[in-house]
């Protein structure tokens, strides 16, 4: 049977996502109001919009054409031939660009992507439904190949890390990277039981060890949980930050921190652009919370 009563608990006025720990390490994910975010999608009252075959088509390409809102209701049911939830659109489900039915694994992680499709307006943003990305992508590419292919360029990310080099100066931005990125470099080494050096130079000497511990990591995943781990990595450019927020070492908001050192620091001593630095924060906080919601919902 469609379920509709559990959307309700997702349904924020304005969305900023967050985590944090609670009992038995377990990080929950939540809906937060955040009044004048990029983030933030209206849920007023819905559109009676009529669906079209050419809406839908468009859709399902991952066409870049704007695409107005042709639904009325979005629900989420049980999958009735395997495990896991369908995202109902008036009763339609949910297909990925490759056109194969989205199933997702997790109720919870369902009704949060069909709170992304119930928060459209008249004109959808695919662009801000990070958690329906990530769904589709977690079910569009997972092969053998495409596995292997994918830890090794998340390696990369590892071997020229952002918090693995220092500037020398000025002095003041050295201090505030070694205060704030140190005890990250410290952290991901005992958790991997490999030691990760740091440099002020233009070129770190990651051991190969470190990288075969960063590979198994992510081939120890599921499709769904590397699939979490690598936004991460790609929105923080650091394959340490990224690990870091999925462990639940850091919050989203602590992430979007550590990773913009050198733009604090700069905004610190001559001040931030009007709109720019404060989108780009709410948006790098969006992709970090979205990507922490999907790691721990999808693997529940």
């Amino acid at each position: 049977t469609t379920t509709k009563a559990g959307l309700a608990r997702f349904r924020p006025h304005t969305i900023v996502l967050r985590m944090w720990p609670m009992s038995g390490g377990v990080c929950r994910a939540v809906v937060r109001a955040g009044a004048g975010a990029r983030a933030a999608v209206s849920t007023g009252s819905a559109r009676a919009l009529h669906a079209t075959p050419t809406a839908s088509s468009q859709l399902a390409s991952g066409t870049t054409t704007k695409v107005g809102r042709f639904y009325r209701e979005v629900t989420v049911a049980p999958a009735k031939d395997q495990e896991g939830y369908h995202v109902l659109l008036d009763k339609r489900k949910l297909r990925t660009p490759a056109k194969q039915e989205l199933v997702i694994p997790s109720d919870a992680l369902a009704f949060m992507v069909a709170q992304e499709w119930d928060a459209q307006d008249t004109v959808i943003d695919k662009h801000g439904m990070h958690l329906t990305a990530l769904c589709n992508t977690a079910v569009d590419m997972p092969t053998v190949e495409h596995r292997l292919e994918h830890a090794t360029g998340l390696l990369k990310f590892l071997e020229t890390d952002t918090v693995c080099f220092f500037e020398e100066i000025p002095v003041d931005l050295h201090d505030m990277q070694k205060e704030e990125w140190a005890p990250l470099v410290e952290w991901f080494s005992e958790r991997h039981g490999v030691a990760v050096p740091t440099t002020t130079t233009l070129v770190n000497s990651v051991p190969a060890e470190a990288l075969e511990a960063a590979k198994a990591h992510v081939l120890g995943l599921s499709d769904w949980g590397a699939t979490g781990l690598d936004f991460a990595i790609q929105t923080a450019k650091s394959f340490v930050i990224g690990d870091a927020l999925m462990a639940g070492k850091l919050t989203p908001d602590e992430a979007q921190a550590v990773s913009a050192v050198e733009t604090r620091f700069q905004c610190k001593r001559f001040g931030e652009v009007e709109w720019i630095h404060p989108l780009e924060r709410a948006e790098t906080k969006s992709r970090f919370a979205a990507a922490a919601i999907f790691f721990t919902l999808c693997q529940e």
